[in-house]
């Protein structure tokens, strides 16, 4: 199986980049859902069982 890795946002070439990030609770077990789900997917598989969720907004350039 291959494992997934996040290497966190590689800012492109450009004066200024913004990122969104989307932190959601829901009541969904550890192992219920399988990995390398679309976000499509996720929120099928999660109707009824979203709790709350929370977003930032990151501006970022490289210098």
């Amino acid at each position: 199986m291959k494992e997934t890795v996040y290497f966190g946002p590689c800012t492109p070439p450009s004066p200024l980049h913004h990122y969104t990030f989307t932190l959601i609770a829901t009541t969904h077990g550890v192992k219920d859902l399988p990995p390398g789900l679309t976000r499509e997917e996720f929120f099928e598989k999660s109707a009824g069982k979203l709790l709350t969720a929370t977003g930032l907004i990151a501006l970022w350039k490289k210098k």
